[in-house]
């Protein structure tokens, strides 16, 4: 599932996923800009925070799409994918 800026379509997804660019605060801006998936949903929080929803095709899948926000994203849903990446959150000192 390619994440791409906006104009751009993902793949045909499966698993209920939601994450939330929060730290810091022009990750959700910068999220904001993607889009993730054409069924996409996204919830800005009164935080700043952004919550984004949409059906992935596997954890793993996620997990490395993840892995260019860094610390910056918290995996919220589903148990199975946030349990995977936990412990393996780099600090990249940028955005993708």
């Amino acid at each position: 599932m390619p994440i791409s800026r906006r104009g751009r379509s993902g793949s045909t997804n499966r698993i209920p996923t939601k994450w939330s660019g929060n730290s810091p605060p022009e990750a959700a801006a910068t999220a904001a800009e993607f889009e993730f998936h054409p069924t996409q949903q996204l919830e800005t929080q009164d935080d700043g925070s952004l919550i984004v929803c949409f059906r992935a095709a596997s954890d793993l899948e996620m997990a490395w799409h993840l892995y260019m926000w860094g610390d910056k994203v918290e995996v919220l849903a589903p148990d199975s994918l946030k349990k995977l990446v936990a412990d393996n959150r780099p600090s990249w000192p940028a955005l993708p």
